[in-house]
């Protein structure tokens, strides 16, 4: 999807602490790949996009693409609320339907509702079919989390078990600094 960076048929995980930009970093791909412009300054692949927005209001997220310069012909399809409990079922099917080269869930906790995050075989096993679904669809999954406290680094970096570093082909921590 992104040259170098981030896989077609992969999974990534983009995690950062709150209000350090997480979704904002997520939309600027989305519409990066909806135009085939560059990310990062990376040459990006062309093609649609589907956005979960799983803990946001409609309207804030129409007005965030709409302040980013998203205009109607942008190929991103914006999910907004809840996931319901057949949530990866409707979104293989959105998948099949739409052909997305990119498919960004923000954030994964409110798609795969484990009991326990911390738990690597729970976590395993709840980010499995997205690993399956970026792998039979060709699209790059893109999993926004949160951080943990304290100053945990680099792979160790995102919340809860170490599946969320070792699932996926690329990490990405986003850190807030002067």
């Amino acid at each position: 999807l992104v040259e170098g960076r981030l896989p077609a048929g992969g999974l990534s995980l983009l995690a950062g602490k709150p209000k350090a930009g997480k979704s904002t970093v997520a939309r600027c791909l989305a519409l990066a790949a909806a135009r085939g412009e560059p990310w990062l300054g990376f040459k990006a692949t062309l093609g649609p996009v589907i956005y979960l927005a799983l803990e946001e209001k409609r309207a804030e997220v129409r007005r965030h693409f709409a302040a980013m310069g998203a205009r109607d012909p942008d190929p991103v399809f914006v999910m907004v609320g809840s996931s319901p409990a057949d949530g990866l079922a409707r979104l293989r099917a959105e998948a099949e339907r739409r052909r997305p080269v990119l498919i960004i869930v923000d954030p994964i906790l409110r798609m795969v509702r484990v009991k326990d995050a911390n738990d690597y075989a729970t976590m395993t096993a709840a980010l499995e079919p997205l690993l399956a679904l970026a792998r039979e669809t060709g699209a790059h999954v893109l999993l926004v989390h949160h951080a943990g406290k304290g100053e945990r680094a680099d792979v160790d970096a995102a919340l809860g078990s170490t599946a969320f570093a070792g699932a996926p082909d690329t990490l990405m921590v986003l850190k807030r600094s002067e």
